[in-house]
């Protein structure tokens, strides 16, 4: 468990190949607003991709991570966990991404939290539901509009009078999970195997 401290700055990320949503959160003094620490939302946006060449995107996303990491002199960063998706491309390009993102972490010797994305949702809405009360399944869109209202919640003085876009609540999500956890990572225990 991380002893946090005032004055820390966290960068929580939600990657993806299209966008991706980022905040800086800051450990503060004040009113606690996660568990025991008062986190202050200092900043956030998003890392819009639109070119198709690869190479070109993958820089924007380092250069521009890279500024935040000397602008806000980060201590911590925290993910959302890559997930094995059917679409070979997609996967391909949301691995070099991380690629990317462990890079510059590498630079600068940051180590990145990551966090599966039930495990974000699970932690920032205290419990998850995927099912409508009318028995049928929710759909990833509603989860991530559940997720965006609690974290606007949490953070409501905080938003500096803007509405932040729903990979801009995923990464606040991130950054929720990452106090909560204490900034440890979630590991499954392996089952002991039977001797035979």
């Amino acid at each position: 468990m991380i002893n946090f401290a005032v004055n820390d700055y966290i960068l929580a990320l939600d990657p993806s190949y299209k966008c991706t949503g980022w905040c800086i959160g800051k450990i503060s003094t004040g009113k606690h607003n996660i568990l025991d620490q008062c986190v202050k939302l200092i900043d956030f946006g998003s890392i819009p991709t639109n070119s198709k060449n690869i190479g070109e995107s993958l820089i924007q996303i380092e250069s521009t991570i890279e500024q935040l990491i000397k602008k806000y002199n980060i201590s911590y960063i925290v993910s959302e966990q890559s997930f094995v998706s059917n679409n070979r491309v997609t996967a391909m390009r949301l691995s070099q991404m991380h690629g990317v993102l462990m890079l510059v972490a590498a630079k600068y010797n940051l180590k990145i939290t990551y966090y599966s994305v039930m495990t974000l949702k699970s932690k920032t809405l205290g419990k998850i539901t995927t099912k409508k009360a009318d028995g049928t399944k929710k759909t990833g869109e509603e989860m991530k509009k559940e997720v965006a209202a609690k974290v606007m919640e949490i953070f409501k003085d905080d938003l500096y009078n803007k509405t932040p876009t729903l990979d801009e609540t995923d990464s606040m999500s991130a950054l929720v999970t990452f106090i909560l956890m204490g900034g440890e990572e979630i590991e499954k225990k392996k089952k002991k195997r039977g001797k035979k």
